[in-house]
């Protein structure tokens, strides 16, 4: 029995699972962590949440005290610009975001600027991320939508084998 235990677990570890793409960068002593719903991989087509984890090193930071905007460029060009939307603030951590529609496959840059209501409050910031947009949505992309979830059930099936394979040789 612990047999099968020890290489259920160790198929269990080679199953792929899904990844998740955080970026952090820092302009001076603010750091930013960038994320995209849904998995870091928007659709065409599809409201996307792009969410900023924002961390002051001196703790001058405040969300409430930042003209913070987020603007999106396509080409160079401009196609976006709003006020960052709190949604929450846990210790010196500010969580703010906004949602967004990507309206073609293509690069996007989205770029992150803060700078003080109050002059010194703290350090004005700029960051910026490039984000590419590759998926759509229709008939063909619900099968393409997480190219990696057959291979899970591949190997959930092959787990069942050698499960099967396991107990029928134990029996005999």
């Amino acid at each position: 029995m612990k047999k099968s235990i020890i290489i259920l677990f160790a198929v269990f570890l080679v199953l792929p699972s899904p990844a998740s793409a955080h970026v952090l960068k820092s302009d001076g002593a603010i750091g930013v962590l960038f994320h995209v719903d849904p998995d870091d991989d928007p659709y065409v087509g599809q409201p996307a949440n792009l969410h900023f984890q924002i961390k002051d090193k001196d703790n001058k930071f405040a969300l409430a005290d930042c003209n913070c905007t987020v603007s999106i460029l396509k080409q160079g060009n401009q196609i976006f610009s709003s006020s960052l939307n709190s949604l929450d603030a846990k210790t010196s951590i500010y969580s703010a975001g906004v949602s967004y529609t990507f309206t073609e496959k293509a690069v996007y840059t989205v770029v992150l600027k803060g700078s003080p209501k109050a002059s010194g409050a703290f350090q004005p910031f700029s960051v910026q991320y490039d984000v590419r947009i590759s998926r759509e949505l229709g008939p063909s992309a619900n099968n393409s939508a997480n190219p990696g979830s057959w291979l899970i059930v591949a190997g959930f099936v092959v787990l069942a084998v050698i499960a099967g394979i396991f107990i029928f040789w134990k029996k005999k």
